[in-house]
């Protein structure tokens, strides 16, 4: 099944380290949830490349978790989320994303970044 904003055939085997970038790092990224348990925060490493995101389970892994166009995404910082201080919103197509940084410094540098 692919998931909206998802690149989906494009996935390549390639190491998160190696990548071109603009911007990467670790965020939070918050789960869907699945039959009414509660949503979950993950840590995953992100790679930002001009107007691609791509996330991976972390630095080392080969296989994408994650791509999305971000050409059109819309940005939020998110304030009042209680297990996460320093949330911001991506918005694509219909489906947003909600990330969390491990500062405000981290989560302006992301926003300018996207």
């Amino acid at each position: 099944k692919r998931k909206a904003g998802s690149l989906g055939n494009e996935r390549k085997k390639r190491k998160a380290d190696k990548l071109d970038f603009t911007m990467r790092g670790y965020l939070s990224k918050r789960g869907g949830s699945k039959a009414g348990a509660p949503r979950t925060w993950k840590r995953r490493y992100f790679v930002l490349n001009g107007n691609k995101l791509t996330s991976f389970k972390s630095r080392k892994h080969e296989m994408p978790q994650g791509e999305f166009d971000v050409s059109h995404a819309g940005l939020r910082e998110l304030e009042g989320i209680p297990e996460k201080e320093f949330c911001f919103g991506v918005t694509i197509s219909s489906r947003e994303i909600f990330l969390s940084a491990a500062s405000a410094e981290e989560r302006q540098a992301w926003l300018k970044g996207l």
